[in-house]
């Protein structure tokens, strides 16, 4: 997961932070210091971030971002790099950055092209019209052909889909097309659509799902009773993946600590298991709250004495397998 440096190199690079220099280029100072950074240069193990957003503003349109002014600028290859020092991640796979339906296909040549620049881009989750049916089947022929994508996801969030729109039958016909290509779903949903996910699951049994974000626990209301009871419900479906990534803290308060996240990530690493638990980073929308380094400390110091070898899952093998990417 994380890289060895010299301490010349190490030098070097913190003074770099210490000016400022490699922060995000929309000016906000995440909230990470150099010690956190330093800390993260001991251990050892590579990482590949499977939830990260690279897009460019004058070439595509993101309606949502107009509502993120913080987030609102091109973000990429190079400040993701500067963003995740010194973190060792040697691959990763771009997320859509919910771009209009119309250009998911560009949006997927888009990241072939970057993949043509930094070998570490090793795969994309497409965006999709699922709700359309069967017939979304040629748009997943489509994105196919353009190599890259790994998986697909249809964002289900307020503000991003109608209410319900999982629940209907064309949905999970839709959903079902995906089984030719062996692609996961990427489920983005809120903790009060958890009931509604666990139907569409059950009814596409032979699709593998990744629940993103650990579903949005809500875990600056003081109480995510309801979110374990819904997440033990839906761990109980094998074809479940859960998806630690930095999504998590869109829903902790402001200057959040480790001891705050650690109930709903307990929670998850107890329902399913580090068999079925692979590690996102949500670059750059984890800057909103914390950043990408503290969320990574974080989960570091929530996840300290579990053996390397269930590490080794979180981090890497199980993202392997998940996603269809080459063996190590």
């Amino acid at each position: 997961m994380l890289a060895k440096y010299s301490r010349r190199s190490m030098l070097t690079n913190a003074a770099a932070l210490a000016a400022g220099s490699v922060l995000p280029a929309y000016g906000k100072r995440v909230q990470d210091d150099v010690a956190t950074r330093q800390r993260l240069c001991d251990a050892s193990i590579r990482l590949i971030d499977t939830h990260v957003h690279l897009y460019d503003v004058e070439r595509f349109s993101y309606p949502w971002l107009h509502e993120a002014p913080m987030l609102n600028s091109t973000h990429d290859i190079a400040m993701y790099r500067n963003a995740s020092f010194p973190l060792a991640i040697d691959r990763y796979i771009l997320q859509d950055v919910a771009i209009r339906e119309d250009r998911s296909y560009d949006e997927a040549l888009f990241a072939a092209e970057l993949a043509k620049t930094d070998p570490r881009l090793e795969g994309m989750v497409a965006q999709a019209g699922f709700e359309k049916g069967a017939v979304v089947a040629a748009e997943l022929d489509r994105l196919a052909s353009v190599g890259l994508v790994k998986g697909t996801w249809r964002i289900l969030n307020a503000g991003f889909a109608p209410p319900g729109i999982s629940m209907s039958a064309a949905f999970s016909d839709g959903v079902r097309e995906l089984t030719p290509h062996k692609w996961p779903f990427d489920l983005s949903c809120d903790a009060s659509q958890l009931r509604e996910v666990i139907s569409l699951v059950d009814r596409c049994p032979r699709v593998t799902f990744v629940l993103v974000h650990l579903g949005f626990p809500p875990i600056a209301s003081g109480s995510i009773d309801v979110w374990r009871q819904d997440i033990s419900a839906l761990s109980k479906r094998t074809n479940v993946v859960c998806k630690v990534s930095g999504g998590v803290t869109q829903n902790a308060p402001p200057g959040w600590t480790a001891t705050q996240l650690s109930p709903a990530i307990d929670h998850a690493v107890t329902s399913f298991g580090f068999d079925r638990l692979i590690f996102g980073g949500n670059w750059p929308v984890v800057d909103l709250n914390g950043g990408l380094i503290k969320f990574v400390a974080a989960l570091q110091e929530i996840l300290r004495g579990v053996a390397p070898a269930e590490m080794q899952k979180l981090y890497r093998s199980n993202a392997i397998r998940t996603y269809g990417l080459r063996a190590d």
